[in-house]
């Protein structure tokens, strides 16, 4: 196999992350051998892929193909389904997630349900109609976050998706309605800037990484909506109330499928409240981060992670 370093994507911030399993998710549909690990580099953890000889010849060329792939579905991309779940009434959607079910149970790979799990799932509750549970990726306010989902969709080219893969991240591209609200460089809160959020010019010009914005949607199937026995969550997260939700992700030192990947992110050790490093290096895991989620006013931020493991 030949490896290739994506210097511009570190799993050491929730976005790049994202960005980095939505690289490979992409990947996988041009390439099926394609695998993903994490390298220390410069203090934080930088994407490395890993394909047959002959099929990448560089982190350009990487961006290059992923671009095209992703292009093609942007006028009729899945995630858009999104948009039955964000009005006020929620009525029940039984047909459209026993579709995605039987979707799944087939292997339909061309099946545009392969987003519908992350939407939202429902739990029955005694007396009363299925509670509805949106995906805590959701962070930006739900009026707002359709538009949002279709600028990122629309207005991504081939340089924003060089920009995140190739280089270090200058966060040149605008943040107003083009921010999935995913990186902790998002948390702009009154208190922390001269400008009232909503007023700064500066978000019609700078702030925002489009390119890692576009490859993290990518990367949400890996994470679908889960009922539990207090509630729903969804893979990765730990969701005991609106206010003390939180998700872990696991950086890999040994190079894995996607298929692995997705195991990966499941796997209890990697989301117990301190995990023993000891026990997760005999699986490949190098180290574990974590980020809390914050509901601010009608938007949710994502703060800065912390390794709980490494």
């Amino acid at each position: 196999m030949t490896t290739i370093s994506l210097p511009g994507i570190r799993g050491e911030s929730l976005l790049g992350f994202l960005a980095g399993l939505g690289t490979l998710r992409v990947l996988v549909k041009e390439i099926p051998q394609a695998k993903l690990s994490w390298s220390l580099l410069g203090g934080g953890w930088i994407a490395q892929l890993h394909v047959p000889p002959g099929t990448l010849r560089d982190a350009d060329h990487a961006s290059e193909v992923v671009f095209a792939l992703i292009d093609e579905s942007k006028t009729n991309h899945a995630v858009l389904q999104w948009a039955r779940f964000l009005g006020k009434a929620f009525d029940d959607q039984s047909t459209f997630f026993r579709a995605s079910a039987d979707a799944h149970l087939i292997d339909d790979s061309e099946s545009p349900n392969d987003f519908v799990s992350v939407f939202s799932s429902q739990v029955a509750t005694t007396g009363e109609t299925p509670e509805h549970f949106d995906h805590p990726f959701r962070a930006a306010r739900k009026d707002y976050y359709l538009g949002n989902l279709e600028s990122v969709l629309d207005n991504t080219q081939l340089s924003h998706i060089r920009r995140t893969i190739v280089q270090p991240w200058d966060y040149q591209d605008a943040m107003a309605n083009q921010s999935l609200r995913l990186d902790h460089g998002d948390d702009r809160r009154h208190a922390y800037q001269w400008h009232a959020p909503t007023e700064d010019p500066a978000r019609q010009k700078v702030g925002c990484m489009l390119g890692a914005n576009r490859l993290a949607i990518e990367a949400f199937p890996l994470f679908p909506c889960i009922p539990s026995g207090v509630g729903n969550t969804a893979i990765g997260f730990t969701c005991n109330s609106k206010t003390y939700t939180w998700i872990n992700w696991p950086i890999w030192s040994t190079p894995c499928s996607i298929a692995v990947t997705s195991s990966l992110l499941n796997m209890d050790l990697v989301h117990q409240p301190s995990p023993t490093l000891s026990s997760l290096e005999k699986i490949g895991i190098v180290a574990v981060l974590r980020s809390r989620r914050l509901p601010i006013e009608k938007n949710k931020v994502f703060q800065p992670p912390v390794s709980i493991a490494s």
